[in-house]
């Protein structure tokens, strides 16, 4: 070594860092803090990136991480949500009438109140299909009302949950597979959520739109929905208002009030499949797969004939 060649440095570079000797201090070189703010900038600025630009951003952010991360709850269930669709996805492939919009074969409509969901299909066989059914009193207490404003429930969440159930039924009545249908429903945010597929929400809309796209995928059919308005959704809003009226005597008004070629078939909803909305909308630890699974345990039977009197146990 000759004279003049070694020298005493206060910072030492490791691993992308500054290391200060003398000062005590850890610094980002600032090539990488360049890079991180340029990349990133970009890509703040744009609603969409090419795949290719956010694989860099994520490049350049791992680089920044510790050697490794933490597995959160939230991390895990979204793990556990896509081994679930890799799962489902193994078994069978998609058909491509899952999802193209085809011409709407059963047309129908939904909704939706404190004191429980209703609606009503219209099959392409001809048939017309009535269902309501209460909520627990355990839901009723969550819905936030002007005299409840501590309650876990919207009554976009009640709607939301109404167009999962309007679906089940129509499942246990008609043939839907390779089929699009139209639902219409008078909620506005309840429309936004189901045709998007997701929320903003981790709470209960979130559990209930992957219930939708679970069972959606287990009938194998596309199912539309758009806003109608409250004045044009009256039916569905007297399946959800006459509570007072028994079975025969909700038939008997329907049949007299929107009379049919066929007339009305009731669809009674298993008490099972209520409890189990019951624990997608207020149970935050409810696995939701079980409940698509036991919900599809009750909808493999697929569409039955309808006995006389037309009031059908589910």
């Amino acid at each position: 070594m000759a004279k003049g060649d070694a020298s005493w440095h206060t910072i030492k570079e490791a691993l992308g860092w500054n290391w200060g000797v003398t000062t005590k201090t850890l610094q980002l070189k600032e090539k990488r803090v360049s890079k991180a703010l340029s990349l990133g900038g970009e890509v703040l600025d744009c609603k969409r990136v090419s795949l290719k630009q956010w694989q860099q951003v994520l490049g350049v952010l791992r680089s920044l991480q510790p050697g490794m991360v933490g597995l959160t709850p939230e991390v895990r269930e979204q793990m556990e949500i896509f081994q679930d669709f890799l799962h489902s996805h193994a078994k069978r492939p998609t058909i491509l009438e899952e999802l193209v919009l085809g011409v709407d074969l059963h047309v129908g409509a939904c909704d939706a109140a404190k004191l429980g969901r209703g609606g009503v299909w219209f099959t392409d066989d001809g048939e017309a299909i009535v269902w309501r059914e209460p909520y627990q009193e355990v839901v009723k207490k969550e819905v936030i009302s002007d005299h409840n404003l501590t309650g876990k429930l919207t009554n976009s969440d009640s709607e939301l949950e109404g167009t999962v159930l309007h679906h089940f039924v129509l499942g246990k009545t008609a043939q839907v597979e390779g089929e699009t249908t139209y639902t219409g429903c008078d909620n506005t945010p309840a429309v936004l959520w189901r045709t998007k597929g997701l929320s903003t929400s981790q709470k209960a809309r979130a559990r209930i739109l992957r219930l939708a796209a679970g069972l959606q995928r287990e009938q194998r059919a596309h199912h539309r929905i758009g806003h109608l308005s409250g004045t044009n959704n009256q039916m569905a809003d007297d399946a959800i208002q006459l509570w007072h009226l028994s079975d025969a005597k909700f038939i008997s008004y329907f049949n007299c009030t929107y009379p049919q070629i066929n007339s009305w078939q009731l669809y009674r909803m298993p008490n099972a499949v209520n409890s189990l909305m019951t624990s997608v909308l207020l149970n935050s630890e409810s696995n939701t797969e079980s409940v698509l699974q036991e919900l599809q345990r009750h909808t493999l039977s697929g569409p039955q004939p309808h006995p006389r009197p037309r009031i059908v146990n589910g």
